[in-house]
């Protein structure tokens, strides 16, 4: 039973730190090592597969319930990373007219 709970553990914190990172790839390759090691460690303790699959679905379980509160904590948190594109549209622009001559609005910069 402590392995599970050790498990357990290792799955909530893991998911927490991917979740709070934003790293979605990393968050399914975690995923599927968790539920090897899983699946290694509940083997060793020689349990059958009544006991063993249901406790690798409740450690995965718990790893996105915690990918899920870090991903949601990282989204109120000032400090987070943001997308290039985010760290942009947050500095104030000192030209409101986005550079476009009065004649041209309305236009396709690419029209000929």
């Amino acid at each position: 039973m402590l392995y599970i709970v050790a498990l357990a553990a290792l799955a909530a914190v893991a998911g927490f730190m991917l979740g709070e990172w934003r790293l979605r790839w990393a968050g399914i390759a975690a995923g599927v090592a968790l539920s090897l090691f899983s699946a290694f460690v509940l083997r060793r303790m020689e349990l059958n597969a009544g006991i063993g699959i249901p406790a690798v679905a409740a450690v995965l379980a718990i790893s996105q319930a915690a990918y899920l509160i870090g991903l949601l904590r990282g989204a109120q948190d000032p400090g987070t990373r943001f997308a290039p594109d985010q760290e942009v549209d947050a500095v104030p622009d000192d030209n409101p007219d986005d550079g476009v001559s009065p004649g041209r609005q309305g236009q396709s910069r690419h029209s000929t």
